[in-house]
């Protein structure tokens, strides 16, 4: 039998991505957290038309998949992941990377306004 889901209400998940990245690096030190969360965030502000999410709303599909994946490699070696010519033969791999750069590289935090 299915579980009952919920959809993700946005500025309730974002301030609690905040707090618990705040929360961590406090104490990690200066290990690297990968903002994943952030970037799916910043992803569907920018660019609405791209759903990072598989039908259920809270898994992700191919493009958040591929997202998590260059903020990964962003936030493991501190470059672009723009040279990178896999593209999960997604048209949108180009944004996908953009966002993941902005959000490693440039610190772009979610607007919870």
């Amino acid at each position: 039998p299915k579980v009952a889901t919920h959809p993700i209400e946005r500025k309730a998940h974002t301030a609690f991505m905040q707090r618990i990245n705040t929360e961590f690096a406090g104490c990690l030190g200066d290990v690297a957290v990968a903002e994943a969360g952030y970037a799916f965030e910043n992803l569907i502000a920018a660019h609405p038309e791209i759903n990072p999410y598989h039908e259920d709303n809270r898994h992700p599909c191919l493009a958040g998949t591929y997202l998590v994946a260059c903020v990964l490699y962003s936030t493991i070696f501190g470059e672009s992941t723009k040279g990178i010519p896999y593209t999960a033969e997604l048209s949108c791999a180009d944004k996908l990377k953009a966002i993941a750069d902005a959000t490693v590289l440039e610190g772009l935090v979610p607007d919870l306004s």
